[in-house]
């Protein structure tokens, strides 16, 4: 009986240790999906990091080329090259771009090369054919070239900007880069994995950039062809699909339909995102083998196998089942502590991605700042434009009057400052009109903000030398004001002890172009100058001292690093120049700004609404902001006219194919849909000389032109007062 007995005992030992073990089996499989799950999100969230990333520098690089060439060709210095042997300007701008491109090109309206640097050997050539060539000759619209093969066999690309004068096209500027020069920039530094690597394949679904190079210019269908027979076909073809079409994502294929010199089937694990470049795009995919995400797992996955099998004998003699849940709970904090760590790593990244972002140049924070200065202006919209409706109804003893008041002077002042630091990025609307450099600067001694300044300064004086015959020069008031401010608080900030900040306004006529901290150009210009008598500038800090978020000073309590670079922007964005000279007895800065003959503008800042009243005429406002179409249409409708408001260009487009209005008030920058300048087109199309209003809180671009030469009206920029919109409407609707 005892024997039976342990036989039975054996049974149910081999029975409970079989159970468990297949237990364990499962629950290891069911792990280690788990895991392949969490590792697959993890890799291809790195992926698409570095996709983006790339694309972003791809993005960057080129719109560095089409600023320099778009600066170039509406420099009046090029429309002076006449010469096949003047290379003097060619070479200046070629060492712009930092040895980025492999030629320089200035194509005549004909198409013909007149100049070319650094080599001269097609000058007199007939390029009209080129890539890219044709397509500016007929538009007069800047361009990116498809990709194609040089003379000397060498993919490359091209980009070209138009050269207009007053209107008039005198040729073409063309910058030809090949391909090794972006291999090398942002394909070459990567590091995905043991055997990843990066490609680019274009809107014509070409190849544009691969490490192998025979592979560059080719059909991706021509690729797969190579590996007929394989599977996959249809994956690949789906993912070059969704890259030629511009959008973003990632998948999985199989690397033998791209030939990538496998003797097995492999799997690749891929994300893409595109980089759009004007015309083109370009998708920019990173890949790397499916099977380094596994290796990892199933080691892992043995690991765990082995050790629970242990538990489970453990468990099976012993009888420790608390012992093996606590291995099991140990084991899942060590893997959580692991995902943590990986999640930190992660966030350390994308720090340092911004870290990067921070230190990009003006083009880059133009970027930036330009994306968000539409819907900023619409936000403080609301701030300005209601209490000034509000006013309208309250009476003159209201005790609410003045603090709504405030409200709005804190509103217009917010707006202010909005376009004082885009100036810095240059993508801000700035008005300019005729001025005194001589009335801003006393206008400004006047000023609390220079009071406080001389209060914090005592033992500095301040001396001015206004030259009464000074010329008048056109710009925006606000921003030389804080030109002035600027250069005027860094001389107070850098004497130590006493001394003396001066100054000083004169007419100066330049006969022939100088060369000191900045190239002046001939004419007759007002000039500004700022001089103090501290120790000076070290050389180091004038090479830089311009560049935004460069500063000596303490960050937070005596600058930020952007007072510089906001003279340098607003006197760029006024077509003037900037000299520096310092000493160790002190430094001036000497500001040249067009001089022009025009009188100032008496502005008449008491217009009676009464006067721009409406008749009750119909106007159509068409935004995408909700707020800002309320703040409009109370505005008009306050002034007797009657309104009707859709939120995209295509409910404008549906609404006056059966309806006709006096006039729209039109958006310019509008998300998701049409454009203004695409909403306007459809308009004119069903109403020829239809009135409109522009408006936005971003730049006056080529947009607001093109869209006034088919017949829209006076620009007015976000946020507008009730005075402002009254008095565009009027002279619209009048004049």
């Amino acid at each position: 009986m005892k024997s039976v007995w342990k036989y039975i005992k054996a049974a149910i030992v081999i029975l409970v240790f079989t159970g468990a073990i297949l237990l364990v089996l499962n629950m290891t499989i069911l792990t280690q999906k788990d895991y392949q799950k969490i590792f697959e999100d993890q890799a291809q969230q790195q992926l698409m990091m570095t996709a983006q990333s790339t694309s972003r520098s791809l993005e960057e690089f080129i719109t560095m080329q089409k600023n320099v060439l778009k600066s170039f060709a509406t420099d009046p210095v090029l429309l002076k090259i006449d010469s096949h042997t003047d290379y003097v300007q060619l070479e200046i701008r070629y060492k712009e771009l930092e040895g980025g491109i492999g030629g320089f090109y200035i194509i005549s309206p004909e198409g013909v090369v007149t100049h070319r640097y650094p080599h001269k050997n097609r000058v007199g050539k007939d390029f009209s054919n080129k890539p890219g060539v044709a397509a500016v000759l007929k538009t007069h619209k800047p361009y990116v070239s498809e990709l194609f093969f040089s003379d000397s066999g060498k993919p490359c690309f091209t980009v070209l900007e138009p050269i207009i004068d007053n209107g008039k096209f005198l040729g073409i500027l063309r910058a030809l880069t090949y391909v090794d020069t972006l291999h090398e920039k942002f394909l070459e530094p990567l590091k995905i994995g043991n055997n990843g690597y990066a490609w680019v394949v274009g809107r014509d679904q070409k190849m544009i950039l691969h490490p192998q190079y025979d592979y560059i210019g080719k059909p991706i269908e021509h690729l797969m062809g190579k590996a007929s027979g394989a599977t996959g076909k249809e994956e690949i073809t789906d993912i070059v699909y969704r890259m030629a079409n511009g959008e973003e994502g990632g998948g999985i294929y199989s690397s033998r339909w791209l030939v990538d010199n496998v003797s097995e089937h492999t799997r690749e694990l891929t994300a893409y995102s595109p980089a759009r470049l004007g015309n083109q795009i370009w998708s920019v995919a990173v890949s790397m083998n499916y099977a380094e995400i596994l290796t990892p797992i199933k080691a892992q996955t043995r690991k765990t196998f082995i050790l629970a099998t242990v538990m489970v004998t453990l468990f099976v003699l012993v009888g420790l089942i608390i012992v093996g849940k606590q291995q099991k709970e140990a084991i899942l904090k060590k893997e959580a502590d692991n995902y943590r760590k990986l999640s930190e790593a992660t966030e350390a990244l994308r720090l340092s991605e911004e870290k990067l972002v921070r230190s990009q140049k003006m083009e880059s924070l133009g970027l930036l700042a330009g994306g968000v200065a539409h819907d900023l202006n619409n936000v403080l919209s609301g701030i300005v434009s209601y209490p000034e409706l509000l006013l309208l109804n309250l009476p003159e003893n209201s005790e609410y009057r003045t603090p709504i008041e405030t409200i709005r002077t804190s509103g217009l002042r917010a707006s202010a400052i909005v376009q004082d630091l885009l100036t810095v990025a240059r993508g801000v609307a700035i008005a300019k009109e005729p001025l005194s450099l001589n009335e801003q600067v006393n206008s400004y001694l006047e000023s609390p903000e220079f009071e406080k300044l001389a209060q914090f300064h005592p033992a500095v004086s301040y001396e001015t030398d206004l030259d009464s015959n000074l010329l008048n020069t056109n710009g925006s008031p606000i921003h030389v004001r804080k030109v002035i401010m600027n250069l005027v608080s860094n001389a107070s900030e850098a004497i130590r002890g006493r001394g003396r900040v001066k100054i000083t306004t004169t007419n100066q006529y330049i006969d022939k172009t100088q060369k000191g901290y900045d190239h002046i150009n001939e004419g007759e210009f007002t000039v500004l100058s700022v001089s103090d008598d501290g120790p000076g500038i070290p050389p180091d800090d004038l090479e830089r001292m311009f560049e935004p978020f460069y500063t000596k000073k303490v960050m937070g309590r005596s600058g930020t690093g952007l007072g510089l670079a906001v003279v340098w922007n607003i006197v760029k964005d006024h077509k003037g120049y900037i000299d520096v000279v310092s000493s160790e007895s002190g430094t001036t800065f000497k500001l040249f700004f067009p001089a022009t003959r025009e009188e100032i503008i008496d502005k008449d800042e008491t217009t009676a609404l009464e006067e721009l009243r409406g008749k009750g005429e119909t106007i159509l406002i068409i935004d995408d902001v909700e707020t800002q179409l309320e703040i409009s249409s109370e505005m008009l409708e306050n002034l007797g006219y009657k309104t009707k408001k859709v939120k995209s260009g295509e409910e404008a487009i549906n609404y006056l194919a059966n309806h006709a209005v006096d006039l729209i008030l039109l958006d310019m920058i509008m998300e998701p849909g049409m454009s203004g300048k695409e909403t306007y087109e459809g308009i004119v199309a069903l109403h020829p000389n239809q009135k409109a209003i522009l408006v936005s809180g971003f730049a006056e671009t080529t947009d607001v032109s093109e869209t006034q030469r088919l017949g829209a009206g006076k620009f007015i920029k976000k946020p507008f007062t009730i005075s402002q919109i009254g008095l565009a409407v009027k002279e619209e609707l009048y004049n």
